[in-house]
């Protein structure tokens, strides 16, 4: 079984061949059958996809969740029983589902689990521990990394924090490239990517001022990512340290040799978009930093696959790249 047998499956909405495939031994074909029952939209797919929230791949997890949150109201009784698992981690993607559907039943039942007596004490002791939910109800990991408190994951966000949509499906490449309208737009504009990868934003989307981060956080200037890199040994070393392990997402590269994770940050190679181009996907990861060079360019970071490195360059503002959010009052 293979993803080209997914998508076939998917154009043929073969639900119960798709159940089927939720149990298959490579994780990429697991992934992409839940975001296929996600994109159908069937009810028979409910419970199948909640087992699949225990399922040992984070990557998974995170697509098993966001379909259901697809589905919708036909997951949200199964979902709110599910709330009483004795996994935390599996309970987390759960209500991450339900938070997402927006449903009225699910307000009490989540209230409750917000009193997880396991998960606060662990949240006493270690603010790493903690999640930050965006105003779309993503739920985001986050890491400790010297006195800074960063989001673990790419956003994902399609509105500010005001409640306003951000800008997307812009009708041609003129569009995107106008300074001062911020959009978002998902690589190769296939939403899948984008529960694993996050999703691109122009520069403008950041410096809107009705928000891109969630309350409390916002997006880091070009001081706090140097502080970040200077912690993390500097700019020789620091990608190594930022950067997930593996070859499930960063591409060969001598068995991703030029990298430990030891930080946490978990960086992704997410790509970009440069007009009208999309490139970088497994290769390279770009993030935005809040501080803007002139009227036409920003500062960002890169880090590449093939380095141990990590880079503070001067890019476009139109480009699309990666953001991660920073906690605002961290002592």
């Amino acid at each position: 079984m293979g993803i080209s047998d997914v998508e076939k499956m998917k154009a043929n909405k073969d639900v119960e061949g798709l159940i089927k495939v939720l149990g298959d031994k490579d994780k990429d074909v697991r992934m992409r059958a839940a975001g296929a029952l996600g994109n159908i939209k069937d009810a028979r797919a409910v419970e199948p996809l909640i087992k699949a929230l225990g399922d040992e791949s984070k990557d998974v997890r995170m697509y098993a969740a966001s379909a259901l949150s697809g589905i919708g109201v036909p997951a949200v009784e199964p979902l709110i029983k599910a709330l009483k698992d004795k996994d935390s981690n599996f309970r987390d993607h759960v209500a991450y589902a339900l938070g997402k559907i927006k449903d009225a039943r699910a307000v009490e039942p989540l209230i409750e689990a917000l009193k997880d007596k396991d998960r606060n004490e662990i949240k006493k002791t270690n603010p790493a521990f903690e999640t930050v939910t965006d105003i779309d109800g993503n739920m985001y990991q986050t890491v400790k990394i010297g006195n800074q408190l960063w989001m673990a994951e790419n956003l994902k966000v399609t509105h500010y924090r005001n409640g306003d949509p951000i800008r997307t499906h812009l009708p041609g490449e003129y569009e995107w490239t106008w300074i001062g309208i911020g959009a978002y737009c998902d690589f190769y504009n296939q939403e899948d990517y984008s529960i694993t990868y996050g999703r691109l934003y122009n520069w403008s989307a950041v410096n809107d001022p009705r928000g891109l981060a969630p309350s409390g956080w916002y997006v880091p200037n070009y001081d706090e990512w140097e502080t970040l890199i200077d912690y993390l040994g500097g700019s020789s070393v620091a990608g190594k340290k930022m950067k997930e392990t593996g070859t499930v997402h960063w591409h060969d590269y001598h068995e991703n040799a030029f990298s430990t994770n030891e930080s946490g940050f978990s960086a992704l190679p997410s790509g970009k978009r440069t007009v009208p181009d999309y490139s970088g996907l497994n290769l390279d990861a770009y993030f935005w930093s809040s501080t803007e060079i002139n009227y036409s360019d920003a500062r960002s970071l890169y880090l590449g696959g093939n380095t141990s490195g990590v880079k503070l360059e001067q890019s476009k503002k139109y480009y699309g790249f990666s953001v991660r959010c920073v906690r605002q009052g961290l002592n």
